[in-house]
């Protein structure tokens, strides 16, 4: 039995987006270990039948002391499960989980780029020493595989990363029976914006609650809702207090986070992420396979899921005209947005179905082993 460990920053993340994988792997036979931060959705994975094994990775800019001690906890696990193949998501597990596989010869190597982060956003000291640790731990790898078009053409434009190794497979995917439309009874007559995701001004946070503002003006009934979690441990966090001054100001409203959105998309008009960089966004994934229209920004990873005026509309990052303007057409344009809706869903049927990218993670794993 061949013996798979996937590094991830976050227990919730296999649970959102890598379940699928999961499951088909399980269902090859492969022994999966899955090691990451304990947490309650660690808990959950183990009562899946998951084996986990806990890894504190600290994802708050570089400590060498702390970085160092990560190198030599993967490094432990490598020793201890003798691997045939690792996949690391997300920068650090890449980094040290790459360093780590130079001392075993015969382990496969999988490094997976959901998105460059915030490290990318600001191009300061800490972007280029990312750059150099990126470009000595992508060497070692077999395969490297990014989650959008513009990430894998910066990583080429830079020299980080080798073509030949290198393959695009847009977004975790998603799975397209669980999220589809629902017949639910609207709760409210006002119209609905809907934010899903981290709390983050990198997510667009800002620009999102000042074109609130400025669409409230003229349609005073028309929501602005906040769907999702506060990331403390994320340098671009929002502070909770900040939230719930702008609910008690009637601005927006913060429905909480939960593990099923549905019901909340399924309340919704348009789902909005003024995004500032993304892998490929899962919450714009699960909205258009709902028959949702999008507004978000023509950034890397949010121009992949939004064709402009077919399935939603982009605007520029950092931009509370645009948006706000954008937020004002999907309102007096009622024909147009369903038909949005309905030609997302099409989008997603035919490119981002979670079978499609499962099995495309399936053939590199089959041609390494």
């Amino acid at each position: 039995m061949k013996k798979i460990i996937i590094i991830s920053c976050a227990s919730r993340d296999f649970l959102l987006f890598r379940l699928g994988l999961l499951k088909e792997l399980k269902a090859r036979g492969f022994n999966i270990i899955i090691s990451a931060p304990h947490d309650n959705y660690s808990d959950k994975l183990i009562k899946l039948g998951y084996n986990f094994l806990n890894l504190q990775i600290n994802r708050k800019g570089l400590n060498p002391i702390e970085d160092l001690i990560l190198f030599i906890k993967i490094l432990k696990i490598l020793l201890k499960e003798k691997p045939n193949i690792i996949i690391n998501f997300s920068i650090k597990p890449i980094i040290y989980g790459s360093f780590a596989s130079y001392f075993f010869k015969n382990l496969k190597l999988i490094n997976v780029l959901t998105g460059l982060g915030y490290v990318f956003i600001k191009n300061n000291l800490l972007t280029t020493i990312v750059k150099i640790l990126y470009k000595i731990a992508l060497l070692r790898a077999d395969k490297i595989i990014f989650q959008n078009r513009d990430d894998f053409e910066y990583f080429k434009k830079n020299k980080l990363v080798s073509s030949k190794k290198s393959e695009v497979i847009l977004s975790s995917g998603v799975d397209t029976e669980y999220f589809k439309p629902l017949k639910l009874k609207k709760t409210s007559k006002n119209f609905i914006f809907l934010f899903m995701g981290r709390i983050l001004w990198d997510k667009g946070i800002k620009e999102f609650i000042e074109s609130a503002k400025i669409v409230r003006e003229k349609y005073r009934n028309t929501k602005f809702q906040i769907l999702g979690w506060f990331d403390k441990s994320n340098p671009s966090e929002v502070s909770k207090e900040y939230i719930e001054e702008l609910c008690k100001k009637g601005i927006i409203e913060y429905l909480g986070n939960f593990d099923d959105v549905r019901p909340f998309i399924a309340q919704s008009d348009v789902v909005v992420l003024p995004s500032y960089r993304e892998g490929v966004p899962k919450v714009l994934l699960e909205a258009a396979s709902m028959e949702k229209p999008i507004i978000t920004t023509d950034a890397p990873g949010c121009r992949e899921v939004v064709k402009h005026k077919l399935n939603g509309l982009l605007v520029p990052i950092k931009d509370v005209k645009s948006l706000s303007e954008a937020m004002l057409w999907m309102i007096e344009h009622p024909k147009d947005r369903k038909k949005m809706g309905r030609e997302g869903r099409k989008i997603i049927i035919k490119i981002f179905d979670e079978r499609m990218v499962v099995n495309k993670y399936m053939k590199i794993i089959f041609e390494l082993v």
